[in-house]
Formats: C-alpha cells, sequence, structure tokens
C-alpha cells in the first residue's frame, strides 16, 4: 500500500527556514507554542507558524517580521507551506509522521506528553536521518535545527521508493 498521504510533493521555491505545526490537546499544545515562541523571539530564520487553532481570530503579536502566524489552513493551503518550507517542527503524530515522509521533508518531532502511541513512534524514528526527536521539557529550538540542518537525507521522490523502504517504515511504528 506504500505510505498514505493527503498531501503532493511540489517542486516550489523554499520560502521559509522553518514551519512549526502545533497541535494536540490542551494544555499541552500552549505549552509548546509558549516555549517555541519565546526560542524564537530573537531568530533570523523565515519562520511560519501553524497554531492548530481553527475557528480563532486571534493572531499572537511579536516583534519579528521574520515570522508569519496562521490559525488554521485547509489541506491545499498546508500542502503548498510544507512544500516551501526547508524543515518542519510538529508532533509525532502518525498522520503527520507519513504526510513528512511523504514530502521527503526534515523535521524536529516532539511527542505529547502523556500521548504514548507519540512516544512510541519516536522511539521508533530517532535513528532516521530524516528526523529529530526532541522531548518537550528540553527542547532547544536552535540546537535542534542546527543538527538537522547538517543531516544529509535521501530526498527520493515517493513514486521511487521500492516494496522495502515501505516496508521498514511500517514495521517500525
Amino acid at each position: 500500500m506504500g505510505i498514505l498521504s493527503r498531501l503532493q510533493p511540489e517542486q516550489v521555491a523554499q520560502n521559509y527556514d522553518l514551519c512549526v505545526l502545533l497541535s494536540g490537546p490542551e494544555p499541552q499544545r500552549s505549552l509548546l507554542e509558549d516555549k517555541i515562541l519565546h526560542q524564537l523571539r530573537n531568530t533570523t530564520l523565515k519562520v511560519v507558524v501553524l497554531r492548530g487553532l481553527p475557528g480563532h481570530d486571534i493572531i499572537p503579536q511579536t516583534e519579528n517580521s521574520s515570522i508569519t502566524f496562521f490559525n488554521h489552513l485547509p489541506v491545499a493551503a498546508l500542502n503548498k507551506l510544507l512544500n516551501e518550507s526547508k524543515m518542519v517542527l510538529s508532533r509525532t503524530g502518525y498522520t503527520t509522521v507519513m504526510d513528512l515522509a511523504f514530502l521527503g521533508k526534515k523535521a524536529i518531532l516532539i511527542p505529547t506528553p502523556g500521548q504514548p502511541e507519540q512516544q512510541h513512534i519516536a522511539t521508533h524514528l530517532q535513528h532516521h536521518s530524516q528526523f529529530i526527536i526532541a522531548q518537550q521539557d528540553t527542547f532547544d529550538l536552535a540546537k535542534a535545527y542546527s543538527e538537522l540542518e547538517s543531516r544529509a537525507v535521501n530526498n527520493k521522490q515517493p513514486d521511487q521508493w521500492d516494496a522495502s523502504v515501505v516496508l521498514d517504515w511500517a514495521s517500525s511504528l
């Protein structure tokens, strides 16, 4: 069957250094957002933050013009945003991991505290060159970004993957 994703890889300009995808139950979603925004306050990276808050109108205020915020996006806009991003920071949800693998994106993955299935996925991905696994309580964005940036990743397009690659992914999750 292969890796399933609702997204499609596109050959587009890399307009963002980092796309932050926030999600999950409260208060963990807000705790991670606060931690990330604190660490981004003086960044020179071009960052887009998707807050995972459908139906909300308020966008955080920041004096850093290199950060763009969205509360929620439809799938087509999300697809475009991820394709335009060099790297992604997100939770370790199964669907998100499959989408990132399918798009060939390097990612910093942070399991949601209290969700053992996300910790299980993180354990299996900790040695995969495409991903950095970090813990929310000790997260250091600059360190994780720098480490991931230096990693070489096999960026085969999804239609070039053979059955053994897909079976390796499936058996590790």
